[in-house]
């Protein structure tokens, strides 16, 4: 059994880092501007801190190429959520295409809960996708280096659950920072 990890894909990070970047300079010139009005200058500042640090959590995933994903022996880590879903956890994987064009896996649990599935972090992640419309756990590897058959070699070099072809699905691509 052997691990394999994924980074931060360059071409995914680099037009949401300039994005980003840009957004937090306008905000901030638009402060400076309406300097003599505290409460706007005040609550632009404040988005532009934000913006600021969005800009640079995408500039540490583009210099120091931090692993985001990995698959191994003991499961499926997800920087994201922070955490390593044990393959006892993932009943099965589906892969299936959405109308984007991009292919997406979804992690699906066993019928028996696991525990890692109570945890805060999962159950915001869960709770974004639900809004997004998407499936509970998913990966997209558009958003990492590697192909999807990269990831479907590494969940069968690693004893991983059987992958299974879905249906293709009406979804929007998915985004995150």
């Amino acid at each position: 059994m052997e691990t394999r990890e994924f980074s931060a894909s360059v071409s995914k990070t680099l037009p949401p880092f300039f994005l980003v970047l840009g957004a937090a300079g306008a905000c901030g010139v638009l402060a400076w501007l309406t300097w003599d009005n505290a409460l706007i200058s005040g609550a632009l500042m404040v988005v532009t801190a934000v913006l600021c640090l969005a800009a640079a959590i995408l500039a540490y995933r583009l210099l120091f190429r931090p692993v985001m994903l990995r698959v191994g022996p003991e499961g499926i880590y997800l920087k994201r959520l922070g955490v390593t879903l044990p393959w006892a956890a993932i009943g099965r994987i589906e892969r299936f295409r959405i109308s984007s064009g991009d292919t997406l896996f979804e992690l699906v649990e066993t019928d028996e809960q696991h525990p890692v599935f109570d945890e805060r972090t999962v159950l915001l992640g869960a709770a974004m996708n639900h809004r997004l419309g998407l499936p509970t756990l998913c990966v997209q590897m558009g958003q990492y280096t590697g192909t999807p058959e990269d990831f479907e070699a590494a969940v069968r070099a690693a004893g991983g659950p059987e992958i299974v072809v879905g249906e293709d699905r009406d979804l929007k691509a998915p985004t995150s920072i």
